[in-house]
């Protein structure tokens, strides 16, 4: 026998041999005639179902990389609509308060500014 024809003939091949009906090992049984049948369609039940909860798994992931895609684009506009919200409200207090003088607004100017400044406008365009 010639041994280099050996090292290429026989012996494990990957990819080779019958592949997996079920994704799963299998185990040959005897079942009676009258219930092939029913054990059929149980296991198509069980492999249809499978199948179900695996797209059902992968179309959450799906809506779970669409909403970590859209929380890092927009979380940044969500803290600043918080930080402004919050400073409005401080101003709304003041002016309920009256703690602003209506013969010296500067206080006033200072809160839209800072306001301003957060969402990225500088008091530059605010003066045109």
């Amino acid at each position: 026998m010639n041994p280099e024809k050996s090292k290429t003939h026989g012996g494990f091949r990957e990819g080779a041999g019958r592949k997996k009906e079920f994704g799963e090992t299998t185990k040959v049984m005897r079942v009676p005639e009258s219930m092939v049948d029913e054990v059929r369609k149980f296991i198509e039940s069980r492999t249809e179902a499978s199948n179900d909860l695996q797209d059902k798994i992968y179309e959450l992931e799906q809506e779970h990389d669409e909403l970590a895609q859209w929380r890092q684009t927009y979380e940044p506009y969500l803290l600043e609509y918080k930080q402004v919200r919050n400073k409005l409200r401080v101003i709304g207090d003041k002016i309920s308060q009256k703690q602003y003088d209506r013969r010296n607004l500067a206080p006033l100017k200072k809160d839209v500014i800072e306001i301003l400044q957060i969402i990225g406008v500088g008091a530059e365009q605010m003066e045109e």
